[in-house]
């Protein structure tokens, strides 16, 4: 991974352990010596040191068995462990270690169940955040886009899984050109279609979250058997992990090609939500003061491949060619993998051919994901070469097909110069398609609703959510009717995962009381209806009386000889709610003179009710002048004063 900043050293020791020819993706468990020190720099001419605490990100994110270090284990909010360190009295630099003998085993995966695609339940509340795209992982309409097509007709969450891996792995091109320390952004590498390690990672990221599918950046050390230091050879890397429901995080790495199956030669250090958050970095505070920049010399790694054990996959492979093998021709080859198991078996098949044979119709790493007690069939085409022989001649060309958990099967194929070839590239083509996906469009609404229920004047605002839960991008037309009014509105591509909010200020109708509406979601073939309603008032076509019974005390009547009265009256005095009760056909309210001002006073009864099927409201207003006498001055001040006084005490 480019963005992580410090001294490497890697020097050369003795041990028994051969590590040249190792074949770094056989590799199912590995025995580490990891270790990592570091020396502070405080910097005491600028500044005294009372006391000092610092963190590391960099210890490995499996479970340590024994370890030493001279600081603490602790936990940062991603879960990642890290190492803490805190120090009284400091006179002198500050130097660190931490050093352990880790056990790593990442094997092929089995998973339980394989939920459906797009996901409709509801992830932990730890996990949901990994949705939710980021500043590199960022949101971008044409990888949504594409990623909607790549998945179009795709109903289970592990081939969406598989498919989308698959193509970023092929999609970026591995250039150390774009080895910076800058910090791309999906979108930035999705036109590019260039980098390292970082932006595989990042674009996966960004697609996985695009349909909902929870992703996360792991950065780490990864062993690669390349150049002189053998056994001690670990680089700096980057890879992902994606959340399946009733499992857990899985592992990714799209930049080796090792699609749900990654070898035990990862070290993951860091964990987090994108590339930003790098695996290793001093976090530090000095006494009550945060982020001080301190002088501080590099850390530095120690990694030793000590020892290791080859995968050994689930799976059974088997191959046959199904076609000839003239010059010049294609040459079909079935690879069938069985699951003898009762879980879901996912991994990755390589082809390797002889260099002088191309494969035509797939990539030469693929995922499998492998029902329980099955087998599936994977197709591979090759073209044959012309072997440019002036007679009659012939020559074996060689294939072998390996899983990344272990195991593979060669097939050897007669190449002859006689043959004539009847086969037929476009044949080849049909039978080696993947079954055909079937289209499965759905729609969720939910949360339909009017801004209020009652209206009078005021315009009614009806507002809803709608999801796409299917397994491919769609279009709705939308239409809603009430009383004789017909809406209609085109939401365009309604992405896999993707929620919309609606809003709509509709016209009041004509007619009063309860008005229904119908709202009709079509898409494809498919449409949902919902129902709702909204209440338009009225003024009750009766007299209403109001009398004064004594100085707080009034009577309201309703000229109407219906008793079927349902609903309140509201009294405000001043724009104030003052009382709230059950109205009657007579309806007395009661109020009282502290809930009045001294002078000039606006009453205000409001009545919501209704009969029958008729909804009425109507608003009365009236005045009343209310004067203190001396007394009642005096207890209003007093009890003034007393208010304050508490207020105070509570302070």
């Amino acid at each position: 991974m480019k963005r992580l900043i410090f001294l490497f050293l890697l020097l050369p020791l003795g041990f028994g352990l051969e590590c040249l020819d190792i074949d770094t993706k056989e590799i199912g468990s590995a025995s580490i010596n990891y270790s990592v020190f570091g020396l502070i720099d405080l910097n005491f001419n600028d500044y005294t040191f009372e006391n000092f605490s610092y963190t590391f990100r960099g210890v490995p994110q499996i479970s340590l068995g024994k370890y030493d270090t001279d600081g603490m284990l602790s936990t940062d909010g991603y879960g990642n462990t890290i190492l803490f360190f805190h120090q009284d009295e400091i006179t002198e630099n500050l130097d660190w270690h931490f050093n352990s003998s880790i056990q790593i085993n990442l094997e092929n995966k089995k998973i339980a169940n394989n939920v459906e695609f797009p996901y409709t339940g509801v992830f932990p509340d730890n996990i949901k955040s990994y949705t939710e795209f980021s500043k590199t992982a960022n949101e971008d309409l044409q990888i949504k886009i594409l990623t909607n097509n790549l998945l179009a007709g795709v109903n289970d969450y592990l081939s969406a899984i598989a498919i989308i891996s698959e193509f970023v792995a092929y999609y970026i091109e591995y250039n150390l050109d774009y080895f910076s320390t800058s910090s791309a952004t999906a979108s930035e590498i999705f036109d590019v279609k260039k980098g390292v390690c970082d932006e595989f990672s990042t674009l996966s990221i960004s697609m996985f979250r695009s349909v909902g599918i929870p992703a996360r950046y792991v950065s780490g050390y990864v062993y690669t058997n390349i150049g002189d230091y053998g056994c001690t050879n670990f680089e700096p890397h980057s890879w992902i992990e994606v959340y399946v429901p009733g499992h857990g995080w899985i592992s990714l790495d799209p930049t080796y090609k090792e699609f749900f199956w990654i070898n035990s030669a990862h070290v993951p250090l860091y964990k987090n939500h994108d590339m930003l958050d790098i695996s290793s970095i001093y976090l530090q505070r000095r006494g009550s003061e945060e982020n001080e920049f301190l002088n501080k010399n590099s850390y530095s790694f120690d990694i030793e491949l000590t020892d290791y054990e080859l995968s050994d996959s689930n799976l059974n492979i088997s191959t046959s060619a199904l076609s000839e093998s003239a010059q010049d021709s294609y040459v079909l080859i079935e690879v069938l993998l069985t699951n003898p198991t009762n879980e879901w078996i996912l991994d990755t098949l390589i082809s390797t051919p002889i260099k002088t044979i191309d494969l035509v119709n797939s990539n030469p790493s693929i995922p499998v994901v492998v029902p329980p007690m099955q087998t599936i069939k994977k197709y591979f085409i090759f073209k044959m070469p012309n072997l440019g022989c002036e007679s009659a001649c012939y020559t074996d060309a060689k294939f072998k097909f390996s899983l990344g958990g272990g195991k593979s099967a060669t097939k050897n194929i007669r190449i002859d110069s006689e043959l004539e070839s009847t086969t037929n590239l476009e044949n080849l083509l049909i039978t080696a398609q993947e079954d055909e996906r079937i289209i499965s469009p759905d729609l969720l609404v939910s949360n339909i609703r009017f801004n209020k229920i009652k209206f009078i004047e005021q315009k009614p605002v009806i507002s809803f959510s709608i999801k796409n839960i299917g397994n491919s991008m769609i279009d709705v037309k939308l239409t809603m009717k009430y009383e004789n009014v017909v809406l209609t509105e085109n939401i365009e591509d309604l992405l896999i995962n993707e929620q919309r909010d609606y809003e709509k200020e509709i016209e009041l109708p004509n007619q009063k009381g309860i008005v229904n509406m119908s709202l009709a979601f079509k898409f494809e073939n498919t449409t949902l209806t919902h129902n709702t309603y909204f209440i338009v008032l009225k003024e009750p076509e009766y007299n209403i009386n109001v009398s004064t019974l004594k100085d707080f005390d009034y009577k309201i009547v309703l000229d109407t000889l219906d008793n079927s009265i349902n609903g309140l009256v509201t009294t405000y005095i001043n724009n104030e709610e003052v009382e709230s009760q059950a109205i009657k056909k007579s309806t007395t309210v009661d109020l009282h003179e502290d809930q009045f001002i001294e002078g000039n006073n606006n009453i205000q009864f409001v009545l919501d009710y209704s009969q029958g099927e008729n909804y009425y409201f109507k608003t009365i207003n009236m005045n009343y002048e209310f004067s203190l006498n001396i007394f009642d001055r005096i207890s209003r001040l007093i009890e003034s004063v007393i208010n304050i006084f508490k207020l105070l005490l509570s302070i």
